[in-house]
């Protein structure tokens, strides 16, 4: 399965891009900012990375 990595420092934007993204049958994993999704691409790179362009880290 693909696995899709969400970033963005609002909540309810990850949530929602999560549930859609699940509806069509992608694996979503999800952080709240740059480094901690460094540390998830590092440990287990996905096929896309969906990422805000202005958050604090």
């Amino acid at each position: 399965m693909r696995r899709i990595l969400v970033v963005d420092d609002l909540k309810e934007n990850r949530y929602l891009l999560q549930k859609l993204l699940e509806g069509y049958n992608y694996t979503v994993e999800t952080a709240s900012n740059g480094v901690e999704a460094l540390e998830i691409a590092r440990k287990k790179p996905p096929d896309m990375i969906i990422t805000d362009s202005l958050m604090p880290k």
